[in-house]
């Protein structure tokens, strides 16, 4: 965040933009993350312990 000056009052807009920019750098840093994880092993994984689950064979 830039440097503010402290004698400035801050308004709703100045509250809103600041809450925006944080939400957008929150989702910027999940698709980079959705983008670079391997979910073909995760999910094969998942499927395999429903269907042991549903078929009554407890865990997995």
């Amino acid at each position: 965040m830039a440097y503010r000056n402290p004698q400035r009052y801050v308004s709703f807009a100045d509250l809103a933009v600041e809450m925006i920019a944080d939400k957008n750098h929150a989702l910027a840093v999940l698709k980079q993350l959705n983008q670079t994880i391997d979910w073909n092993p995760i999910t094969s994984h998942l499927k395999i312990k429903i269907l042991v689950q549903n078929r009554g064979g407890g865990e997995c």
